[in-house]
């Protein structure tokens, strides 16, 4: 049990390092004072057109039937299209200044993070709690992380889930405001990704506050309802034996499959040479931590052997133990190490999405394994 507090542990304080805790903020302000002390709540960002070096600036003014331009009640000229750099307010300079290599059309509605806090708070009075708050090096994403403790039953022990909502809004066009659900297993501080019915963005559009606030209150509910169902499909893989040999056989196709740098016909037996010690490092990570011997410490407890087990080594591999190596051969520091780091810890707890459906996809492919072949239920 000590492996199993220190992984933990250690996992979370790697997070720390990348976001920002909130137990130490408390009250109703608690988001809005961790955020104030972080200055993302005054960014003010505008939309200005782009003047390139020639001196044009991409604007285009309504004109009338003669050729004038239209004017609206105040009589500026009404713009009928341009491309817009995003600016804010720099919390560092106090300056405006333009988000790099970041534009956007006229149609776009810049949606400032402070719509962030009366929906986290909605959530906090359905019983959440906050954990994290993340802010992207240019100010232009923020991401609200929330525990929702009380949804999971099955499940205790080494083997406990603790849910986890991820609000995140951009000022910049990147990211749509929204929401997204996981399950977090708590000894592992890994996230499991049930599908995309627990995901809730929408387009930064004129409308966009009237979508959100009509469909928040029924997010309540159906997470909850989702939640049921992930929990169900975990225990029946819990239930389901899976040795060995049968996890190599379920891995060498389904880590072939998801590699997104061979052809979608290349099966396990076509890999070699170094990409196939590669795989077979990985198949063996995974079969170590099924087991409960990882190298970090035994995360597994005692669904080890079913395919529930398997599908959580899986996810504990995909976060936590692709960093790469720490030193060069020649024993130097290796100088990409650190934002390697960073990059997975940002996916692991849910910040990054890049390896959402990467995480899906393992669950369905697994749960397919176990009924395509009748594995022994326990």
């Amino acid at each position: 049990m000590a492996m199993q507090t220190s992984a933990r542990e250690i996992r979370a304080t790697r997070a720390s390092s990348v976001a920002t805790g909130l137990a130490s903020y408390t009250g109703d302000n608690a988001l809005f004072d961790a955020g104030n002390d972080l200055g993302i709540w005054d960014l003010k960002p505008e939309l200005r057109p782009i003047t390139n070096e020639d001196g044009f600036t991409h604007i285009e003014y309504a004109k009338t039937r003669t050729g004038e331009n239209v004017l609206d009640d105040l009589g500026e000229p009404v713009v009928a299209n341009s491309l817009n750099e995003i600016t804010i307010v720099n919390p560092n300079t106090g300056q405006r200044e333009a988000i790099p290599f970041r534009s956007a059309g006229k149609i776009m509605t810049l949606w400032d993070h402070n719509r962030l806090i009366p929906t986290a708070k909605a959530w906090i009075g359905e019983g959440s709690k906050l954990r994290m708050l993340h802010v992207s090096p240019n100010w232009a994403v923020v991401t609200v992380l929330l525990e929702l403790p009380e949804l999971f039953k099955t499940f205790s022990g080494m083997n406990e889930l603790l849910g986890v909502l991820i609000l995140q809004n951009s000022i910049d066009g990147t990211k749509r405001f929204g929401s997204r659900f996981g399950a977090e297993k708590y000894a592992c501080y890994n996230m499991a990704w049930f599908s995309g019915e627990n995901s809730f963005p929408t387009k930064h559009t004129r409308r966009i506050s009237i979508r959100v606030d009509e469909q928040i209150s029924l997010q309540h509910e159906a997470i909850r309802e989702n939640a049921a169902m992930m929990e169900l499909q975990f225990e029946q893989l819990a239930n389901v034996n899976m040795d060995n040999s049968q996890t190599v056989d379920f891995l060498q196709d389904f880590l072939v499959r998801e590699n997104k740098h061979v052809s979608n016909k290349t099966v396990y037996s076509d890999i070699e040479g170094a990409a196939k010690t590669k795989l077979d490092n990985r198949i063996e990570t995974i079969i170590g931590l099924s087991n409960g011997s990882g190298e970090q410490g035994n995360t597994v407890g005692e669904i080890s052997g079913s395919a529930y087990g398997v599908y959580q080594a899986i996810l504990e591999e995909t976060d936590w133990y692709r960093d790469g190596a720490q030193y060069t051969r020649e024993g130097e520091i290796n100088e990409n190490f650190q934002s390697r780091q960073n990059a997975r810890t940002l996916q692991a707890i849910g910040v990054d999405t890049s390896t959402v459906q990467y995480k899906q996809n393992a669950l369905t492919a697994i749960s397919d394994y176990a009924t395509e072949r009748e594995l022994v239920v326990l």
